[in-house]
């Protein structure tokens, strides 16, 4: 879907002042562009910016932070790290081991630190196989929250000592570092879940038509538009519970897999 992040960069920056953080990261998917309002409001608001990238390398997902300038998507693990550290940012393995296989697993050795905690990784035992292997590579190692929400905003905290991004960047690179973390509330999940189909409703429908065949993409209207509608998230909230004990089962495999 088109839409993933909700807020705007200013209503993040806000947010996180009001709820008490001192700094914060925004990493957009293969995108810098809501480096400059975020900064802007940073600096008006005393809360320190980390200017960073979620990139798509070939391997997997991988989070630049301190970075100056865009770094492109499709290049390999390596190439993609060399690229982060010519600018003097840092590179860290996000989720290396979330379902959906968009981490880095175990290429994660390339990075400079690994996320051992995902706020979104609900299964939970992607965060443990990342935490176990970030220790069997002696690895720093940071938290997400893996914010798409306001609400999801400081879920998952790496609380350190540091004035500045190069003060960040030496602090995990040390091993500096302590997490604060709970997982993000389902209820939110599936309000964001809302959301985002409500803003990407075209591109769904458009999605589904050249996709499915019947009697599947009738189905699929079906719940799409039942769930939009719905003012009770009571019988959406027993479906995301089947789906995360689903998830639980395909992680335990991925589990025995890469450990």
């Amino acid at each position: 879907m088109p839409w993933e992040g909700i807020p705007s960069p200013k209503e993040i920056v806000r947010y996180a002042k009001r709820i008490g953080l001192d700094g914060i990261a925004i990493t957009d998917h293969n995108n810098i562009k809501a480096w400059r309002q975020a900064e802007k409001e940073a600096k008006r608001l005393g809360v320190l910016f980390l200017p960073g990238e979620e990139i798509g390398s070939k391997d997997g997902h991988i989070l630049a932070i301190g970075i100056n300038e865009f770094v492109e998507s499709g290049l390999s693990a390596e190439e993609t790290v060399d690229r982060i550290r010519s600018q003097g940012g840092i590179c860290i393995a996000p989720h290396p081991y979330d379902i959906k296989g968009d981490g880095l697993k175990n290429k994660m050795h390339v990075a400079d630190a690994v996320e051992v905690f995902n706020a979104l990784n609900m299964d939970r035992i992607s965060n443990k196989l990342a935490r176990l292997k970030a220790r069997i590579m002696h690895k720093p190692v940071v938290a997400g929250s893996d914010a798409h929400t306001l609400s999801m905003i400081g879920h998952a905290v790496t609380i350190m000592d540091a004035c500045s991004v190069d003060d960040v960047i030496k602090a995990i690179k040390k091993g500096n570092t302590r997490i604060e973390a709970e997982y993000v509330p389902l209820d939110i999940i599936i309000q964001w879940s809302r959301k985002r189909l409500e803003m990407s409703y075209g591109d769904v429908i458009k999605y589904i038509n050249e996709t499915y065949s019947m009697p599947k993409a009738k189905i699929s209207f079906a719940l799409l538009n039942r769930f939009l509608k719905s003012n009770s998230i009571t019988i959406w909230k027993i479906f995301a519970e089947i789906g995360i004990n689903i998830s639980r089962i395909y992680a335990l495999f991925n589990f025995i897999k890469y450990y």
